[in-house]
């Protein structure tokens, strides 16, 4: 009779707490914030995973790919030919805005209203400046490049060879390229196509 009370007791008590999946418990001795955290983490590693397969399968089935260094050279100001200087830059803004993040996390913990408010604000300046950094390469890379989701103006010669026009930028009639060097398709006579281009070495371009 005694165990069967205590098995009642205990019961009542489960039933009172409200289970280990009715919050009475905390499943595998984790918090609900640390939890969470977790799924969140899973799922950004999915997503990222997603990412760089789909990347992976673009990168392996075209013949030629575009080098990021000559891709993001340019720089705010008119500057041409600086190799992944604005990313560096960005790059930068993304760290010290998740520094600010922290520092205000901090003082919150210390339950100091000034700094949160000073921290976050700082915080806000270093997204609303990587936002602007990120319109601004897209809006170059679409508007001055003329890149689109199905349309890709970069690419990398298979051959050597001469061009036999210019496109009004970087490269004049009579300049030589190799295989391996990375070009950008400019607009000339109007319209975006590539240009004529004689091959000197290499393999023939199909038609």
């Amino acid at each position: 009779m005694a165990s069967v009370s205590v098995a009642q007791e205990h019961n009542h008590a489960h039933t009172t707490e409200g289970g280990s999946w009715k919050g009475g418990s905390e499943p595998f001795k984790a918090s609900y914030g640390k939890l969470m955290m977790w799924y969140f983490l899973l799922s950004d590693a999915f997503t990222f995973s997603g990412f760089l397969i789909a990347y992976g399968a673009l990168r392996f089935s075209v013949p030629t790919w575009p080098v990021p260094d000559y891709v993001f050279s340019s720089f705010p100001g008119g500057f041409q030919h600086k190799p992944l200087l604005f990313v560096t830059v960005m790059t930068f803004i993304l760290l010290a805005s998740s520094f600010t993040m922290v520092r205000a996390v901090q003082e919150g913990h210390r339950e100091n209203k000034r700094g949160v408010v000073i921290w976050m604000l700082w915080t806000i300046v270093g997204g609303l400046s990587f936002l602007g950094c990120q319109a601004w390469e897209w809006t170059t890379l679409m508007g001055g490049e003329n890149m689109t989701i199905r349309q890709n103006p970069f690419g990398t010669h298979t051959e050597n060879g001469v061009y036999l026009i210019g496109d009004g930028h970087d490269i004049k009639e009579g300049d030589t390229f190799k295989a391996g060097q990375s070009y950008l398709i400019h607009q000339h006579e109007g319209k975006f196509a590539p240009l004529q281009y004689k091959v000197t070495e290499g393999r023939m371009p199909e038609l």
